[in-house]
């Protein structure tokens, strides 16, 4: 073992006693029918996110203060299959009180004759670790965008940030169309930083919005795309915050930070060619 591993291991070591780091094993399952539309590869990983959902609501319990999100109209659905309905069942499973450390999944395709369609079934075994230490229930934030939930190709949005507690914020945004493995860091930037703690932002600030704006853009040979954006917001303010991160690689990031530090919200928004 080399020096670089031997110190992240003690690293490591350190930050499971430290905060107490607990992990879980939950039994789950799921299933979904599909059809000549939809491949069978599809539907066992759109099987395995309710999977997933299922042992989180198993251990959590429902997920309390989760915004209803957008569901694909049938134009989209027709145009994409489940892809949509996939990225939603994904983003479902972000959750303020632990992530999905890893899974141990068998899939079994059949047909249904209650439903005339074939099915694919997914059970096994979620891991799941809890972020260690308690939150600090009366700290809350909330993101949106002044433009609504439907943006156009074009548009240049404000995103606008509110919290209870002065704060330093943090916006990373997903898009699965575009970069599906990846969370990138929206803002701060190079252009629009924070100086200090606040309870409201409007992203490009006043301030910086003369210099760049946020660009809505489609993916290539697309007239719709589905996006997200998280907002965690801390008491104290971070150094080295990623530009950009995987989805397990963000989990273990705030796994680093004591729980009752940081809160978060998340939103979805839809993006749309031509006009509305």
């Amino acid at each position: 073992m080399n020096k670089c591993a031997l110190k992240f291991v003690i690293w490591w070591l350190f930050l499971n006693k430290a905060f107490a780091v607990s992990i879980f094993e939950i039994s789950a399952s799921g299933e979904h029918a599909f059809g000549p539309n939809e491949t069978q590869a599809q539907a066992c990983e759109l099987a395995a996110s309710k999977a997933k959902k299922d042992a989180l609501i198993k251990h959590f319990g429902e997920l309390v203060g989760q915004k209803s999100l957008l569901e694909c109209d049938s134009s989209i659905q027709k145009a994409t299959g489940n892809d949509c309905e996939l990225f939603e069942s994904s983003w479902s499973l972000i959750n303020s009180n632990g992530y999905i450390k890893g899974t141990d999944f068998q899939s079994t395709p059949y047909f249904s004759e209650l439903q005339k369609a074939y099915v694919c079934r997914v059970e096994g075994i979620v891991i799941i670790e809890e972020f260690a230490g308690k939150a600090d229930t009366s700290f809350e934030t909330r993101v949106g965008l002044a433009e609504g939930l439907t943006l156009r190709e074009g548009d240049q949005p404000q995103i606008r940030i509110k919290s209870n507690k002065p704060a330093y914020h943090y916006v990373f945004y997903w898009a699965p169309y575009h970069d599906r493995d990846n969370y990138h860091r929206l803002f701060p930037n190079a252009v629009d930083g924070q100086s200090g703690a606040s309870q409201q932002l409007t992203i490009p600030s006043a301030e910086a919005i003369t210099t760049y704006n946020i660009d809505v853009t489609l993916p290539k040979d697309s007239n719709f795309s589905s996006e997200y954006l998280i907002l965690l917001s801390f008491k104290e303010p971070l150094q080295d915050v990623p530009e950009t991160i995987s989805e397990s690689g963000f989990f273990s990031w705030l796994q680093s930070f004591r729980r009752d530090l940081w809160t978060q919200d998340k939103m979805s928004y839809r993006i749309i060619g031509g006009s509305i």
